[in-house]
């Protein structure tokens, strides 16, 4: 499964660059909620992923 996602080159750019953003977002009070929300989603992106192809959580 890893060599298959590290073959998407543009999934792993969109998956680094928003983890940026949010990080980013995070700092500023008037963004930490709509930061906190779209880590919810790539947090449950990455948690289904690692489920679903039965991959160790570590």
């Amino acid at each position: 499964m890893m060599s298959f996602f590290g073959r998407s080159y543009a999934y792993n750019i969109f998956i680094g660059l928003t983890e940026l953003a949010v990080g980013v977002l995070v700092v500023f009070k008037r963004t930490r909620l709509i930061a906190l929300l779209i880590s919810l989603g790539v947090c449950l992106n990455i948690f289904i992923i690692n489920f679903e192809f039965d991959l160790p959580m570590s």
